[in-house]
C-alpha cells in the first residue's frame, strides 16, 4: 500500500534530473519547503508544476490516474486548458509498492526526452517536402502529387494539420495510403454526407484541379482511395456527381462500377501493403486495383 505523498515524492525525485536537463524547474507555491516535491492541492485533484523555456509541464494527480500535461510558455489556465495530455497512467494506491510508482516515473521521463528531448529536436529539423505550386503543374513542369493533395485539403481540415506533418517527421516521408484512409476519408465522407454547398464546392475544387493535372498516383488516390471508398452506394454517388469535371468523373463512376463488382479489390483498398521504408513507387493504388497504369512520374 502506498499514499498519494509518497508516490509524488518518488516521481518528483525521480524526474527531477531529467526535468533540469529539458530546463523545466520545479514551481513552489510561496513558503513551501523545497526539500519536498512541489505538490499543491487543487479541488479534488493534486499537482506539480515544472516551468521552463520550452513551456509548462503538470503531473497531475486525479484518482487512480497520473497524468502529464504539456502547455506553451505563456500557458495560464489552472484547469488545464491551456494543455495537452502527453501520458496518462494508473496508479493502484491499494496494491503498488516504490517500485511500481518508479516505473510510473521512468514513464514519464520516457514522454519527456520524446516531447522535448533529442528525438523531439531531430523532428523539430526535419525538412518538410515542399507541394507542388498551381503554377509548376499548369505549365506542366511538374504533376501534383499526392503530398500537395494532402496539403491543399488541410485549409479545409486544418485539424489534420499535425497528422500531416508528424506523418513525414516519423517516416522521413508521406504516407499517402496511412494519411487518407486512417484519417482524411473519415472527415471527407462526412462533408459529402452533410452535402453543404459551399463546402462541396471548395472540396471538389480541389479535388478537379489536383486530378486533372496530378501523377497517375495522385489520381488513384482521389478516385479510388477517397472517392471510392463507399463502393458505388448511390446516395453517395448523388451528392458527388454534379460536383467533378472532366476526367475526374468519368474515373469515379468507373472505379465505383469495379469495385462495387469486386470484392478483392475491396480488401486491399481497405488493407494496403504495409510501408515499407525508400522504396521505388511504381504507381498508387488505382494500378493496384484496375492494374498497369503508368509510373507515378508520368500524368
Amino acid at each position: 500500500m502506498i499514499d498519494l505523498n509518497t508516490t509524488a515524492k518518488i516521481i518528483h525525485e525521480t524526474i527531477l534530473q531529467t526535468m533540469k536537463e529539458l530546463t523545466f524547474e520545479p514551481v513552489y507555491e510561496k513558503g513551501a519547503d523545497r526539500k519536498n516535491p512541489p505538490l499543491r492541492k487543487r479541488d479534488d485533484t493534486h499537482l506539480m508544476q515544472y516551468d521552463g523555456e520550452k513551456g509548462k509541464l503538470r503531473v497531475l494527480f486525479s484518482g487512480n490516474k497520473v497524468l502529464l500535461l504539456a502547455g506553451a510558455a505563456d500557458a495560464e489556465s489552472e484547469d488545464d486548458s491551456d494543455y495537452s495530455k502527453l501520458l496518462t497512467a494508473f496508479v493502484d494506491y491499494d496494491e503498488y509498492t516504490e517500485k511500481d510508482i518508479r516505473s510510473t516515473a521512468n514513464d514519464i521521463i520516457e514522454a519527456l526526452q520524446e516531447n522535448f528531448g533529442i528525438k523531439a529536436q531531430q523532428r523539430q529539423n526535419t525538412k518538410m517536402p515542399v507541394p507542388v505550386s498551381r503554377t509548376q503543374a499548369k505549365s506542366g513542369v511538374m504533376s501534383y502529387n499526392p503530398l500537395t493533395l494532402a496539403n491543399r485539403l488541410l485549409a479545409v481540415y486544418p485539424e489534420l494539420k499535425e497528422i500531416y506533418k508528424q506523418s513525414i517527421e516519423d517516416y522521413g516521408e508521406f504516407l499517402a495510403e496511412d494519411f487518407f484512409i486512417n484519417h482524411s476519408n473519415k472527415l471527407i465522407i462526412e462533408t459529402i454526407n452533410k452535402s453543404d454547398p459551399q463546402k462541396m464546392k471548395k472540396l471538389f475544387g480541389i479535388f478537379n484541379e489536383v486530378f486533372e493535372d496530378g501523377t497517375n498516383e495522385t489520381q488513384g488516390v482521389i478516385a479510388v482511395t477517397i472517392l471510392g471508398s463507399q463502393y458505388n452506394d448511390p446516395d453517395f454517388m448523388q451528392k458527388i456527381v454534379e460536383y467533378m469535371e472532366g476526367g475526374l468523373l468519368e474515373a469515379v463512376v468507373e472505379v465505383n462500377k469495379y469495385l462495387e463488382k469486386n470484392k478483392g479489390a475491396r480488401l486491399r483498398l481497405e488493407k494496403p501493403p504495409l510501408y515499407k521504408p525508400k522504396r521505388d513507387k511504381k504507381g498508387g493504388i488505382m494500378d493496384l486495383l484496375l492494374g498497369g497504369g503508368q509510373s507515378p512520374q508520368n500524368k
